[in-house]
């Protein structure tokens, strides 16, 4: 057995075998439960994404100069990364790259969607923004004339973790994501087994790991840095450019975008290829008063209790001398590459002079083109503007005109309505005349119809007492009749 992990201790919150090929096997002791998640989905998302107790980006925000929009080429091909790109691959770059015109307030890139263009600003100015856990966007930076963005997601196979828009209007220069691979990444990104890796570290290389602090801590290589992905863009400074440096991380996916990072700040990198992380050690798991941000010294390993024999110390040496011979034929090899590909980048160099000489004459004419064109713009505008004046001139006097006649108007339609009201008036006053002498006959008819009414109600009364005693009468008849 070479380690145990017990769930709820510092290791169990690590992977288990997470190289590739496995280096060890793991067996359940007891009843457990275990977290599997996809390796190269967690690679793309941890490439880009930053750890979960950040509230906010980690990103050094810095002014970028901006320069004339004819010599974004210029500055673009004399960088640190395209130093690394062979001639022949400058030449079809040039070949390849598409320029792209862009309204103020378009989006170039939009956080979230999947990598499709390298780019880089001919003329006007971007902003990046980045929407944090809530929603709300945070402006990270904004780039001018000759910056470059776009190569993280191309790079790292991710998607896009910032949004990039228009500030101005302003032209682009692209790339699409297959020449940037073939053009660029191959030759800038250099990548290593882990056996070549290690034979470049005890040449003098220092291990780089770009995972988050805590992972470091608990498995990271011995004498190595420890610098996170998140951070390596506002930390990269604190890096030694003398140094010769290999980037790792568990699978390569972090590692990859984070050795472009360098190369293109001039550093002299590599990266191993499927990961490299000590799964033989169990370390301590970082306390809260640790800085993550700290660079760790080496931790002590816990080897593992093992006996070595002496034919696995001589299967180790043969490896080791193996590893060494096909080290120094690579070394050979790649020496006799340099000088010819130093020999091919001078002449390269005079070729995009030439072409850059070229390039600059164009943009030179096709300023002198659009200065005419401006000044036959300015003289239509002040024609423009002097039709503008007249016709203004033109519209103020009939306004007044029409002023004029409107309150003419107004006065004939006030005595007009004069007049009508004093006719109403008078007829108002005849029909109240009239209705009040028909009042007054009326009320007279009134009061003859309540007399008349007064004089038949007493006849029904007088009437009503005759017949009252008349039937009192007729019952004391039948009263009578029926006795007898």
């Amino acid at each position: 057995m070479i380690k145990r992990v017990v769930g709820g201790e510092g290791a169990s919150f690590n992977a288990l075998a997470q190289l590739q090929p496995r280096q060890m096997s793991a067996q359940a002791k007891t009843k457990a439960k275990v977290l599997r998640v996809d390796r190269g989905l967690l690679d793309r998302l941890l490439s880009v994404e930053n750890p979960p107790d950040s509230e906010r980006p980690e990103i050094e925000v810095t002014e970028l100069e901006t320069s004339a929009s004819g010599r974004w080429l210029t500055e673009m091909l004399q960088s640190e990364l395209f130093t690394h790109v062979p001639p022949s691959n400058i030449h079809r770059l040039l070949e390849t790259i598409e320029s792209v015109e862009f309204k103020a307030g378009d989006v170039v890139i939009q956080q979230g969607a999947p990598g499709d263009y390298y780019y880089a600003i001919q003329s006007g100015h971007c902003q990046v923004i980045r929407a944090n856990k809530a929603g709300k966007p945070i402006k990270l930076a904004e780039l001018g004339p000759g910056a470059r963005f776009g190569e993280e997601a191309l790079v790292s196979n991710a998607k896009r973790n910032a949004t990039v828009e228009m500030l101005t209007d302003g032209e682009l220069a692209r790339l699409t994501k297959e020449n940037f691979i073939e053009l660029i990444r191959k030759p800038v990104l250099r990548s290593g087994t882990l056996d070549e890796c290690r034979a470049l570290v005890a040449a003098g290389a220092v291990w780089l790991d770009v995972r988050f602090p805590q992972e470091h801590q608990t498995n990271g290589l011995d004498n190595s840095l420890n610098i996170a992905l998140s951070s390596l863009r506002a930390s990269h400074k604190r890096l030694d450019r003398g140094k010769s440096y290999v980037v790792y991380c568990d699978s390569g996916g972090r590692s990859s975008a984070a050795a472009f990072l360098l190369a293109q700040e001039g550093f002299d990198v590599c990266y191993v290829v499927g990961g490299a992380i000590d799964e033989m050690t169990l370390k301590k798991a970082p306390t809260k008063s640790q800085d993550p941000q700290a660079l760790p010294k080496s931790s002590p390993k816990i080897e593992a209790p093992a006996i070595p024999t002496q034919n696995d110390e001589t299967v180790a040496a043969d490896i080791r001398a193996q590893s060494l011979t096909a080290d120094l034929e690579k070394a050979n090899y790649q020496i006799e590459q340099a000088r010819r590909l130093m020999s091919e980048a001078q002449a390269a160099k005079k070729e995009a002079d030439r072409w850059v000489a070229q390039k600059l004459q164009e943009e030179r004419a096709k300023i002198d083109r659009k200065s005419i064109v401006l000044e036959k713009r300015l003289e239509e505008a002040q024609r423009l503007q002097d039709e503008i004046k007249r016709q203004q001139s033109l519209a103020t006097e009939d306004a007044a005109r029409r002023h004029r006649e409107q309150e003419e108007r107004r006065y004939a339609l006030e005595r007009e309505a004069e007049a009508r009201l004093q006719s109403e008036e008078n007829h108002i006053e005849e029909l109240y005349r009239k209705q009040a002498e028909k009042l007054d006959a009326l009320e007279q008819e009134r009061v003859r119809s309540e007399k008349e009414l007064k004089q038949a109600w007493d006849a029904i009364e007088a009437e009503s007492t005759l017949s009252k005693e008349r039937l009192d009468a007729a019952k004391e008849l039948e009263a009578e009749l029926l006795r007898i």
